[in-house]
């Protein structure tokens, strides 16, 4: 999903519904931008997040043949190629908790 795709996500929930809450949040190397929006549905308080991050193109072990050393696994990231993917959470009254929603049936509510 790209910027326009999101923003044009974010308006159609602007019309439909109320929006409580909108924030975006920079994350640490490679965790890349998280974007979400809150907004109240019939079903319930619903929070749409999206991730936008740099793909991950291989992984680099470091490790040493010390008795009771660890092994330590780094990402390597590629800057010029970003991932996007976006999650649907129901608030969860009893649980106080967010609860995730499959595509399917998120998609056929809006």
């Amino acid at each position: 999903m790209n910027d326009e795709q999101w923003e044009s996500t974010i308006d159609r929930i602007e019309q439909k519904f109320r929006i409580s809450d909108r924030k975006r949040e920079e994350r640490g190397e490679g965790e890349g931008v998280v974007e979400w929006v809150v907004f109240m549905t019939p079903q319930g308080k619903v929070r749409l997040e999206r991730t936008v991050k740099p793909r991950v193109v291989g992984e680099h072990s470091e490790r040493s043949k010390r008795i009771g050393s660890t092994a330590v696994i780094k990402k390597i990231y590629d800057p010029d190629d970003l991932v996007s993917f976006m999650r649907a959470y129901l608030w969860d009254e009893g649980a106080s908790s967010w609860s995730e929603i499959k595509g399917e049936g998120f998609s056929a509510n809006l």
